[in-house]
């Protein structure tokens, strides 16, 4: 009897189990000579819209408003290539932050502004900081816009859309008039509920004497509210709990009301600080920083680490995770894959700890990293992104329904390493659109065992014929 011998190869993508999970597919750069910092990315109306802000008048960027910056909007198509760009803002300088889907078919954009002309149609505070927010069509055209804010500075830091098709940002605040209700001192954490009409429908602040700032919010399941962030927890307002060094770490639930359920502050000695939160099946995971090796830190490997951390329902924490090196680290995004895992997108300065295959060469600047832990938050992968120069994300990650991403960032001198494109002016930074694909998805499957006669004898002038159920994307060879 003859031994029967297959192989199988995986023809769609580079895969090994020792080398990187995973592999850049198409990118594009997009910018003028001047500074230009992508800030968020949502993939709708079947391409990319990604935001931030420019300071150049030339390139990719066909009209400028005045001031340092414009926020600046590029559409594109399902595989990066620019279809059009447009820039929002008055003379006085604009920032960005995130932009999302609405409910209607349309797109939500948060900025904010100093301005009080251009797009800005009303701004009470001429040259103070406040809350911008947009309304557009798919193809960029204005459907209503509005500021927010008093007269001490108001600094907008994340937005989350809401179920009834409306929109919640947060930020930090210092102002005790215009549309902010109540101010308990030094800088306060301020939400605010606009409806798809642009009314303001509600604000509500957080806070005490000391400085608080916040750098996340969800709307939960249950219809209330998540709020994470960091504070001092000093005298008077509304946060309070048993503060474990400097700055903590905090995050508030409110119920739909806006009446606080539970708050629960994090950390060690040092300052720690919550920036990005996700709710999952049995509660939530939030992800922040740490200069903390103590208290209810554990595994700090120097400077800023990241800092994982799921929680149940009431705020108590089921696991924790440090990632980093000695130098360095900051996370931008998590997202949950269907096995349960956690996809992290963040910038490393590091070489050491958890860290390795850093393209830098100079220290202090960045490279994009991606880590994916296990569900009990194990580090299963990680790996460094982006060329010699500094780049950087803050919101733009989005997880395809492929299990697939695709992010929006920065980069400053290419082509580099995973960088191909080349940018206007070295190193002033660009926009740098990128696919990323999951190799696991493609690895080698294993054909079933093949089906035919148990012995193959030539004297018996039939052939022997033994057939394998074809598998997608493979070849098999005897």
């Amino acid at each position: 009897m003859k031994k029967i011998l297959f192989l199988v190869f995986c023809l769609t993508c580079g895969f090994s189990l020792w080398g990187q999970t995973w592999q850049l597919g198409w990118q594009n750069c997009f910018g003028g000579t001047k500074e230009d910092y992508a800030t968020d990315v949502v993939y709708f109306n079947h391409g990319y819209y990604m935001l931030g802000r420019t300071q150049s008048i030339d390139g990719d960027i066909s009209f400028f408003h005045g001031g340092p910056d414009d926020v600046w909007l590029v559409r594109t198509d399902s595989t990066g290539n620019m279809l059009w760009e447009k820039t929002y803002g008055g003379s006085e300088s604009e920032d960005s932050k995130r932009i999302f889907e609405s409910t209607d078919g349309n797109l939500y954009i948060l900025a904010g502004t100093n301005s009080t002309d251009g797009d800005i149609t009303n701004n009470p505070f001429p040259m103070t900081p406040a809350y911008w927010f947009l309304k557009i069509d798919t193809t960029g055209n204005i459907l209503w816009e509005k500021t927010l804010g008093g007269s001490g500075g108001d600094f907008e830091t994340y937005a989350t859309p809401t179920s009834d098709g409306g929109i919640v940002a947060i930020g930090y605040s210092n102002s005790s008039d215009g549309d902010v209700s109540v101010h308990y001192g030094a800088y306060d954490m301020w939400m605010v509920k606009l409806n798809a009409q642009g009314e303001k429908q509600w604000d509500f602040t957080l806070g005490n004497e000391d400085f608080d700032f916040p750098y996340a919010v969800i709307q939960t399941s249950d219809g209330g509210f998540l709020v994470g962030g960091s504070s001092a927890f000093t005298q008077g307002g509304n946060l309070s709990c048993n503060q474990h060094g400097k700055a903590d770490a905090v995050v508030v639930k409110l119920d739909s009301l806006r009446n606080i359920e539970w708050t629960q502050c994090y950390g060690g000695s040092d300052y720690d600080g919550v920036t990005r939160l996700i709710e999952v099946a049995d509660g939530y995971v939030f992800g922040g920083y740490t200069m903390s090796d103590d208290g209810q830190v554990t595994g700090w490997h120097g400077g800023d680490d990241i800092w994982i951390v799921k929680i149940d329902f009431q705020g108590s924490i089921v696991w924790q995770k440090c990632l980093g090196g000695t130098r360095n680290e900051y996370i931008k995004n998590i997202s949950k894959e269907s096995d349960g895992s956690y996809v992290l997108f963040g910038i490393t300065q590091s070489y050491d700890g958890d860290v390795s295959g850093n393209h830098n060469i100079v220290p202090e600047v960045y490279d994009i990293w991606m880590v994916k832990l296990s569900s009990e938050g194990e580090l299963i992968s990680q790996q460094c992104i982006g060329g010699i120069g500094d780049d950087k994300l803050e919101f733009g990650v989005v997880q395809r329904k492929d299990g697939n991403y695709v992010a929006a960032g920065q980069m400053t001198n290419g082509p580099s390493y995973d960088v191909l494109c080349t940018p206007y002016s070295t190193p002033i930074p660009d926009y740098w659109l990128f696919e990323l694909k999951d190799c696991t998805h493609y690895a080698p499957l294993t054909p079933s065992q093949p089906t035919g006669p148990t012995h193959a004898c030539s004297a018996s002038g039939e052939p022997a014929r033994y057939t394998v159920p074809s598998l997608a994307n493979q070849t098999h060879a005897w």
